[in-house]
């Protein structure tokens, strides 16, 4: 009886973040960390494992719609697949090397798979390489929610995610990200806006600290977008309409003070009474601009309001309606008279 073969070792990818020369637009950055931040949620989900590396070495090069067209080229000559990234939120994928951001995760992981494929038929297997032990999530203010959104969309609940700061690990979530557990102190400055004043760091773990409080997903994302920024989140458009999709669960995110609830309740009052964009909503609502604002982040980042899509507009049909006759003896009369001056004045 031939022993069955031994398992072969999982095959090492090369893919290169190639941020453009010139680069003046947050959301080329937003969307370059939220492809940095899939690559690590999905190492272990995918046939290949992907490791960041620069782009001589690379065998797949993530670039921005932007790029000068002749360093594309030259990176083709070299045999890199391409993968472009759009920022333009009314553009179409030109192909299914496009990303248009926000880019959802199956997306992602259907053109990983691809890519793998297409590499499987075209490439000479090179020597695996190391991969990086964690990725900061958060250099600007948006990339750790981008981060915590990923970990939502992958949905691998097997996993636990240490959430750690220069100091050390500050929380964990599950790597569905339907739960977290920190301790009481966290807790308490998750709630407050005040969770770390360093860049945060996430790694893969088996299991997180014995003794922790353990708390809904919706809440860490909740409290990391509302107190995330005073500006829209990067993935919202002032002048897009958005509807209500359900009421969160208030009493289990914990707001806190009466006035933040206040004006909460009353922005999503306004959105469930009335799809609205943004600026239509500030008028509606009737409370302070910023309230408003981190209210419409943090309902976009936990998944509870979603664009209204632009209905076709339908033909008009115009209705005709004959003359209404006057009625009366008055009318009779006056018609009597005009009748007989005419004769009169043959």
């Amino acid at each position: 009886m031939t022993a069955p073969a031994a398992s072969q070792a999982r095959t090492s990818r090369n893919i290169a973040l190639l941020k453009p020369a010139r680069d003046n637009e947050d959301l080329v950055e937003h969307a370059l960390q939220l492809f940095d931040s899939m690559l690590w949620v999905f190492r272990g989900t995918t046939r290949s494992d992907w490791t960041l590396s620069p782009p001589a070495d690379a065998d797949v090069v993530v670039v921005h719609q932007a790029e000068a067209s002749d360093r594309v080229n030259a990176l083709r000559s070299q045999g890199k697949l391409i993968v472009v990234l759009s920022t333009q939120r009314a553009a179409q994928a030109a192909d299914e090397h496009t990303l248009v951001y926000p880019f959802p995760a199956t997306q992602v992981m259907s053109l990983l798979e691809q890519l793998d494929e297409h590499l499987d038929g075209v490439r000479v297997e090179k020597a695996p390489t190391a991969s990086p032990a964690a990725i900061a999530t958060n250099q600007n203010t948006w990339s750790f929610v981008d981060a915590v959104r990923t970990v939502r969309a992958a949905r691998n609940p097997g996993i636990w995610l240490s959430v750690e700061d220069s100091h050390g690990p500050v929380l964990w979530v599950r790597g569905d990200g339907a739960r977290y557990q920190c301790s009481a102190a966290t807790q308490a400055a998750l709630r407050l806006g005040q969770l770390s004043g360093s860049p945060l760091v996430m790694e893969r773990i088996a299991t997180p600290r014995a003794g922790l409080l353990n708390g809904p997903g919706d809440e860490l994302l909740w409290h990391c977008a509302y107190h995330a920024s005073n500006s829209y989140a990067p993935w919202l458009n002032e002048s897009t309409t958005y509807r209500l999709r359900y009421w969160p669960d208030l009493g289990q995110l914990r707001i806190g003070d009466d006035l933040t609830t206040t004006s909460q309740l009353r922005v999503i009052a306004a959105l469930d009474a009335l799809p609205s964009s943004p600026r239509m909503l500030l008028k509606r609502a009737r409370v302070a601009r910023e309230h408003a604002i981190r209210t419409l982040n943090a309902l976009s980042a936990c998944g509870f309001i979603e664009v209204v899509e632009a209905a076709a507009p339908t033909a008009q049909r115009t209705q005709f309606q004959a003359a209404k006759p006057q009625s009366g003896f008055r009318q009779l009369f006056r018609n009597l008279r005009r009748h007989l001056q005419r004769r009169s004045g043959r």
